[in-house]
């Protein structure tokens, strides 16, 4: 007898079904299925997640704008110490260490 070979097909078509072949190439068998999607969601479900969507992403890129202008700070402060302890003015690093 052996080890029995299956091949399996997955065909998804433009309306959400997935239609499922099993061929048993031994035997020539063949068993197939269809699952579709029974809990599709309603157009005012589909249009609700948009709006969601669209307001967070309003807020993300607000979140990354500030995220982004603090990092150009940081750096900007990081470069001037730098450019203090390379020149070693006391007076000037203390000024910018308060800031």
């Amino acid at each position: 007898r052996g080890v029995p070979k299956i091949d399996v097909t997955f065909d998804l078509d433009s309306n959400g079904m997935l239609h499922v072949t099993a061929l048993d190439t031994t035997t020539g068998a063949v068993a197939d299925i269809k699952i579709t999607n029974t809990g599709r969601l309603s157009n005012e479900d589909v249009e609700r997640m948009i709006r969601d969507a669209q307001v967070m992403r309003e807020a993300d890129e607000a979140r990354a704008a500030a995220v982004e202008a603090r990092h150009e700070l940081e750096s900007y402060v990081y470069a001037a110490l730098e450019e203090v302890e390379a020149t070693g003015d006391r007076k000037l690093e203390k000024t910018v260490n308060e800031v």
